[in-house]
């Protein structure tokens, strides 16, 4: 069953706890809940809400990863859960499965779409194959240096670093065996960074402050320019839709927001 999200309304969202075992996690297919919905335009051709909306989750979302029409969500203890989402006038989502015993910290998605990496909170990542939505399956583990908590711009030149509460780091690529630190931001913590506007913009998750706006007119140099505070959350965790017009957010207790990215960015006056 689906269950819609309206923009005006936070609808919980009813999670059976799968069994399995194992340190590395375990899958677990959970059955759907029927809640209830007055949406009966179940076309899902948009890209994007109209304006904000909040995917309520089971646990506190601490990280999301998004890739087509499929969102993923670390929940701490809770493990992670991987939804199916889609976008009318509201935004609807369906539980397809839930990995269980990893405390999920992040998640990491490949650029390919077929492997989903879960850091757990001693540092370890979990590897997960996610080619196949309904069978998803752990496949080993590896150490945390193995996962690059980065974006890197479309040329290859820059990589910008969240580094938690001690900001972000700006490094030049350019040169591959010469990596280079060009730029650092302090004013600010920094646990998850977007690109946008072709590089010349970046959001940036900064808990409890919310969301930051920040200039790269100058990409060595982050500017911070405007925030949007999301009262009683702590945003740890950022991740744009492929047509980059949704912008997922990591609300901890208050779940997965959904922001039209250009709304948003107009309330941050720009």
């Amino acid at each position: 069953m689906k269950k819609t999200i309206f923009l005006s309304a936070v609808l919980a969202l009813f999670i059976g706890c799968g069994g399995g075992s194992g340190g590395n996690g375990s899958t677990t297919k959970t059955p759907n809940k029927q809640i209830i919905s007055n949406n009966t335009d179940e076309k899902n051709d948009k890209t994007a809400p109209k304006s904000e909306a909040i995917i309520s989750t089971e646990g506190p979302a601490k990280s999301v990863a998004v890739s087509d029409n499929t969102l993923f969500v670390a929940e701490g203890k809770n493990g992670v859960e991987i939804l199916k989402i889609g976008f009318s006038d509201s935004v609807s989502s369906e539980l397809l499965y839930k990995i269980d015993n990893v405390d999920a910290k992040k998640v990491t998605l490949s650029k390919d779409a077929k492997t989903l990496l879960v850091e757990k909170a001693d540092g370890k990542i979990v590897v997960v194959d996610v080619r196949d939505l309904s069978h998803p399956k752990v496949v080993g583990e590896q150490p945390k240096s193995n996962l690059d908590d980065d974006t890197t711009t479309k040329d290859g030149t820059y990589k910008y670093v969240a580094k938690g509460q001690n900001g972000m780091e700006v490094w030049d690529i350019s040169n591959p065996s010469n990596p280079e630190k060009v730029g650092e931001l302090k004013s600010s913590s920094c646990y998850e960074v977007v690109l946008i506007d072709d590089d010349k913009k970046a959001l940036i998750a900064t808990g409890s402050v919310g969301i930051k706006l920040l200039k790269l007119d100058n990409p060595k140099v982050p500017n911070p320019v405007s925030t949007y505070r999301v009262k009683g959350a702590s945003v740890t965790g950022l991740s744009l839709n492929g047509t980059k017009d949704a912008l997922f957010v990591a609300t901890g207790k208050s779940g997965v927001m959904v922001f039209n990215l250009d709304m948003l960015l107009e309330k941050m006056g720009y």
